[in-house]
């Protein structure tokens, strides 16, 4: 499993529903993220793909999803160094990273489907 719900709980003092609330905001916000990076490599926006990659960083360590943020902070990192043969090659990575943490959401009921 990517989410640590027990070390995310901890951090948020046992609040379950301030998890799901969290959670519902990462549904909400990471692909669109995820959309900003994949136009910002498009258009060779090296600014704004780390930018994008950064926030998605700083909203997956909430959950304490540690090979997704590690994915992220490696992929940051291209992005400062305009690696743009591994930016490239990350964006399948982040999007696939992204959609498992959000069906694991799901899976672990922090989010509710409409």
């Amino acid at each position: 499993m990517t989410i640590n719900e027990v070390q995310a709980l901890e951090l948020l003092s046992g609040d379950r529903d301030l998890l799901k609330q969290l959670a519902t905001i990462f549904v909400e916000d990471s692909l669109p993220l995820v959309d900003v990076f994949e136009q910002a490599i498009d258009l060779r926006d090296a600014k704004k793909a780390g930018l994008a990659i950064h926030s998605l960083k700083g909203i997956t360590a909430t959950f304490f999803a540690e090979p997704e943020v590690s994915l992220f902070a490696s992929v940051e990192m291209a992005a400062n160094h305009l690696d743009w043969s591994r930016l490239d090659c990350a964006r399948h990575e982040v999007r696939v990273a992204v959609i498992q943490i959000v069906r694991e959401m799901f899976k672990r009921s922090l989010v509710e489907s409409d």
